[in-house]
C-alpha cells in the first residue's frame, strides 16, 4: 500500500458495528464483502432521495454485474462475495447504495450458518460486522448501506430481514413486482416436426412453426382479448452431476428466465417484462414467476398479454429465454414457445431444436399491424446474459 494512502487511512481505525451502528468511510474506492456459511444471492441497490432505485440498471446482481455508470461491479461471487464500490464516479443524485442478500430456495437466514460483512480500502479492513442468526426465518436481508451524509460517505450496517424473500426485498427498493397468479394448465405433448416450408395446422387447428415462420392469431380466434405465452424446456440429464449439475447444487438444474421486451413501430424500446420486474407499467404484461430448474412437465413460466390494454405505442412484444448465470444451451432439452388465445386454446407452438453455446434466445414475438396480431417464431440465438444484452441482436433480426 503507498504512503498517502496509509496516510489518508490513518483515521479510519477497524470498528466492528452492531446493528443500527455507522462509521466514516473514505470517499474512494471501496470493497465490501460478504461471507457466508453457504451460497446466497447478493445484490447492490443505487438509491435516491425517495430510497428508490431510478431503473432496473440501479441494480447489481449476478445477472448484471456493473451499473450505468460503472461505480459498482459485482467482482466475485460465491461464499465471499465481493462488490467493488468506486464512490468517486457515483452519480451526484444517488444518496445511497443499500447491500442485500437473498437465500437460494426453501432456505432462511439462520440456515446460512454465518454471515458477515467487511469493508476494505486500499487493501486494509476498515470495518467487521457480523449477524446475528439464531431464529432468523427471513429469506432475505438489507445487511447495510453506504450514505451520503454532508459531505462524506459513511457506512450503516442494518441487517434488516424480509420474511417473503425476493419479492418484499424488490418492492422495498421500488422495484414493481407483480403478485403470484394461478398456475396454467400444463400443455399437451406435441410429436417432433419436421421442418416445413409453411406452418402446418394440427387436426385441433392449432399450427406448428418453424424458425421464421409466423401466422395469424387474429384469422385463428375470436377470443383474442388476452394471451397467454408459455415457454418451457427441460435439463439434459448430466449423468453423475458434470459441469453444470455442480454449478447448480444438483445433478440436473440448470436456471432460465423468460422475458418480454415490448417495443415501438421503430423497434426502440419500451420497457421490458422479467423476474426482478414482474409486470409492465402499462400493467398489460405479466410474468407469472421463476422456474429454478426446468423440471417437471409444462410450461415452465407463463406471460400473459392483455391485448387490448396495451398501449398503442407498443408495436411488438419480443419473448426471450436466457441464463443469467451462464449456463448454455447445450444442457437445454424440448425447449418450446407456444401461445393460447382467452379460452385456454393452444393457437401456436415453435419447438425449439437447436443447441450450442450461446446463453439466450430470441424464441418468438408478437406484433400487431392495423388490429392484426401476427406470432412468429425466432429460434436465434444470442450470447447475452441479461435482457440488456439481447435487446440489440433483437432489433437486428426485427429489421430483417
Amino acid at each position: 500500500m503507498a504512503i498517502a494512502d496509509s496516510i489518508t487511512l490513518e483515521r479510519y481505525l477497524v470498528k466492528e458495528l452492531i446493528a443500527g451502528g455507522n462509521t466514516s468511510v473514505p470517499s474512494s474506492t471501496l470493497r465490501i464483502k460478504i461471507i457466508s456459511g453457504k451460497a446466497a444471492d447478493i445484490s447492490a441497490y443505487s438509491l435516491y432521495d425517495n430510497d428508490k432505485v431510478s431503473g432496473d440498471s440501479d441494480m447489481v446482481f449476478y445477472g448484471q454485474k456493473t451499473n450505468d455508470d460503472l461505480s459498482i461491479n459485482l467482482i466475485e461471487e460465491g461464499l465471499t462475495s465481493v462488490f467493488e464500490v468506486n464512490l468517486t464516479k457515483m452519480h451526484a443524485e444517488v444518496k445511497k447504495v443499500a447491500f442485500a442478500l437473498t437465500c437460494d430456495k426453501n432456505e432462511t437466514i439462520q440456515s446460512l450458518g454465518k454471515l458477515g460483512v467487511q469493508v476494505e480500502c486500499a487493501g486494509e479492513c476498515l470495518i467487521t460486522a457480523n449477524s446475528e442468526l439464531a431464529g432468523r426465518s427471513e429469506a432475505a436481508l438489507i445487511l447495510g448501506e453506504l450514505y451520503r451524509r454532508n459531505d462524506e460517505w459513511k457506512f450503516r450496517f442494518i441487517a434488516q430481514g424480509f420474511n417473503g424473500g425476493l419479492k418484499p426485498l424488490a418492492e422495498h427498493f421500488g422495484i414493481e413486482v407483480a403478485d403470484d397468479e394461478p398456475a396454467t394448465a400444463a400443455p399437451t405433448a406435441v410429436p417432433t416436426q419436421t421442418p416445413v416450408t409453411s406452418p402446418v395446422a394440427e387436426p385441433s387447428g392449432k399450427v406448428s412453426l418453424t424458425k421464421r415462420q409466423s401466422v395469424s392469431l387474429t384469422k385463428m380466434s375470436s377470443a383474442l382479448s388476452k394471451v397467454d405465452i408459455g415457454l418451457g424446456w427441460d435439463p439434459v440429464s448430466s449423468g453423475s452431476g458434470g459441469f453444470f449439475g455442480k454449478l447448480m447444487g444438483g445433478d440436473s438444474s440448470i436456471d432460465l428466465d423468460a422475458s418480454c421486451i415490448l417495443l415501438d413501430a421503430n423497434n426502440q424500446l419500451i420497457e421490458n417484462v422479467w423476474f426482478m420486474r414482474l409486470q409492465s407499467k402499462c400493467r398489460s404484461v405479466v410474468h407469472h414467476g421463476d422456474n429454478l430448474t426446468g423440471e417437471g412437465d409444462g410450461d415452465d413460466e407463463v406471460i400473459t398479454v392483455n391485448l387490448t390494454q396495451l398501449p398503442a405505442n407498443v408495436s411488438t412484444l419480443a419473448f426471450t429465454v436466457n441464463s443469467f448465470r451462464g449456463q448454455t444451451f447445450n444442457q437445454v432439452a424440448n425447449a418450446f414457445c407456444r401461445v393460447l388465445d382467452s379460452n385456454r386454446k393452444e393457437l401456436a407452438r415453435y419447438n425449439l431444436t437447436e443447441q450450442g453455446s450461446h446463453t439466450g434466445v430470441f424464441i418468438a414475438s408478437l406484433s400487431r399491424n392495423h388490429g392484426d396480431w401476427t406470432f412468429k417464431a425466432h429460434g436465434v440465438a444470442i450470447n447475452g446474459r441479461t435482457v440488456k444484452d439481447m435487446i440489440p441482436q433483437i432489433k437486428r433480426e426485427l429489421s430483417q
